[in-house]
């Protein structure tokens, strides 16, 4: 987020707020005190709170004899309101509810809601803590985005997802506990956070918040390893990493979000603890073709050394001396090998086959040569890749 467009966001608040005084028509409402409300099936839906509205406001539990069911667009822009205290009927806060309520600083939320809308408290520049009750399942885009004063976050442990931008630009938050309901963390969700902004978090130019990967710092390159345990990797988290070239992933990790890995055209192999039916387990999302197309080794452990294809004699270098120590295993002599890299040609085999294709690739064939790790189970081209179902 740039600082032109913090300042958009405050002008058109400003904007806003300067004409919410005049007098908006609500079809079908009805009005009790400083509430405008509509029916909703059997309860009340609060739509309006008088612009002469201001420090405590407290909805009442009942409008025109109707429990109060849901928010929709009541509070947003009021400028005098300090603190707004629900009624446990209320079930649902709608979009832009409490938008660009700029002196906001305190909500004691309903412990029945279970919804929270796209923006709904965007722009509360005010709002020092949020408490949600366990009861929410839905929080929507935005929807605390560019609460500066946010210090103090209770989320519900009823979450499963923390939708796109949902805390961004949050600049005093810094202490975040993810649920462990929460599944997957979407693009930007604490973009610009204290938390974010502090270079202490981020380990070898990646960011986690609990055990989800939420991003990474575009110079990233060679092999990165996904930390064993790591839940998810959140929406574009590796977004035009294009020198990163491989990833090393364990079967902890459930989701990989839409566009994990968009723009990185140089991954070449992934390195998966588990088999090819855990794979199919795996969650991926769209738009990661980069990262579906390359090159599997399954059941990988980094307690075992992998020997780079056609490295026959064990000297980490592939050459004429590795030809040679395969022609001498072929015909009997008494050498050492290396055993996971024989079956250079990949067809699960051990034959003059193999040592002809490390010939060819040794005198500049365009072959593939293959290896695969200690008790895995072969990662070469035949397999394919596999698409999860």
């Amino acid at each position: 987020m740039t600082k032109k467009f913090v300042k958009a966001v405050t002008l058109l608040c400003a904007f806003v707020i300067a004409f919410s005084s005049l007098s908006v028509l609500h079809i079908f409402a009805d009005q009790s005190g400083i509430f405008t409300y509509k029916v909703s099936g059997s309860g009340a839906v609060l739509t309006s709170v008088a612009s002469t509205a201001k420090d405590s406001i407290t909805i009442p539990d009942t409008l025109g004899g109707y429990s109060v069911i849901a928010i929709n667009g009541a509070f947003a822009y009021k400028s005098k309101i300090t603190e707004v205290i629900m009624p446990n009927s209320v079930k649902s806060i709608a979009a832009d509810s409490f938008s660009c309520c700029s002196k906001l600083k305190r909500v004691q939320f309903s412990e029945n809601l279970t919804s929270i809308g796209e923006a709904a408290f965007f722009g509360c520049s005010m709002l020092e803590a949020v408490e949600m009750p366990d009861t929410v399942k839905t929080l929507g885009q935005y929807s605390f985005s560019w609460c500066e004063k946010l210090s103090s976050l209770k989320l519900s442990s009823s979450l499963d997802t923390i939708d796109k931008g949902a805390f961004s630009g949050c600049v005093s938050l810094y202490d975040i506990n993810i649920p462990d309901s929460v599944e997957i963390i979407m693009q930007g969700a604490f973009e610009q956070t204290k938390y974010y902004n502090t270079n202490e978090n981020w380990e070898n130019g990646v960011l986690y918040i609990g055990n989800h990967l939420i991003a990474a710092k575009k110079n990233i390159s060679g092999l990165y390893e996904v930390k064993p345990g790591t839940k998810s990797l959140a929406e574009r988290c590796f977004n035009m990493c294009s020198s990163l070239t491989g990833i090393i992933i364990y079967k902890d990790l459930k989701i990989i979000a839409e566009a994990a890995f968009y723009g990185c055209e140089g991954i070449t192999d992934v390195y998966y603890e588990g088999t090819v039916d855990n794979r199919r387990k795996l969650d991926v999302r769209k738009n990661n073709n980069y990262f579906n197309n390359a090159l599997w080794h399954y059941m990988y452990d980094p307690n075992v050394k992998e020997y780079a294809p056609g490295d026959i004699n064990g000297d980490e270098v592939v050459n004429n001396k590795d030809a040679l120590r395969f022609l001498k295993y072929l015909t009997n002599w008494d050498v050492e090998v290396m055993p996971d890299v024989l079956d250079v040609n990949g067809d699960k085999e051990i034959n003059n086959k193999d040592l002809i294709r490390l010939l060819k690739h040794l005198s500049g064939w365009n072959v593939k040569i293959y290896s695969k790790n200690v008790g895995a189970e072969f990662s070469g081209e035949d397999h394919g890749p596999v698409v999860p179902v």
